[in-house]
């Protein structure tokens, strides 16, 4: 029998199934045996809601994160590049000293905000900052590769100046 078929039969059936009783799924389950030749265990399984095949992925496990806003997530990375670039743990230590210098000279955080990078612990320091130095990373290497590209360039330029100068 086609898959195109067993499908039909299935989507048929499966709606008369859901809504009968325990006589009719019971009636309808011998149809459904006798129609696919399989045993009465698959048809239940076939006869499921949710078609078979593989189940849905889960999506993101655990609670939300609560700095996970990108207005916090930008206050953090300025205040970062304010204490020039230090480790998340001297940053945790001396945050209440530095906050009223950095808005003082780089404007003012929003209270919710300035409560979020008071509270912060700096292993989540850590991990947010670790998502964001592998793509600054990639930055970094794109960078310094137009550079060599740019030297390499600049040098070839040079070498043919001067061979064109030697003809002359």
């Amino acid at each position: 029998m086609e898959e195109s078929l067993k499908r039909y039969i299935l989507e048929s059936f499966r709606e008369k199934y859901h809504r009968a009783g325990k006589k009719g799924k019971g009636t309808i389950l011998k149809g459904v045996c006798e129609a696919l030749t399989c045993h009465r265990k698959h048809a239940v399984r076939l006869m499921r809601k949710q078609p078979p095949g593989r189940k849905p992925q889960p999506g993101k496990r655990g609670r939300k994160s609560k700095y996970d806003t990108p207005e916090f997530l930008r206050a953090l990375h300025r205040v970062r590049k304010v204490m020039e670039f230090r480790n998340a743990e001297v940053m945790k230590e001396n945050m209440a000293e530095w906050l009223p210098f950095i808005e003082n000279h780089y404007g003012s955080f929003a209270e919710d905000i300035k409560q979020k990078l008071l509270i912060i612990s700096a292993s989540t320091m850590k991990r947010y900052f670790h998502r964001s130095d592998s793509k600054l990373v990639l930055v970094y290497l794109q960078h310094a590769q137009d550079l060599r590209f740019e030297r390499k360039f600049r040098y070839e330029q040079t070498v043919f100046r001067m061979k064109a100068l030697q003809d002359i």
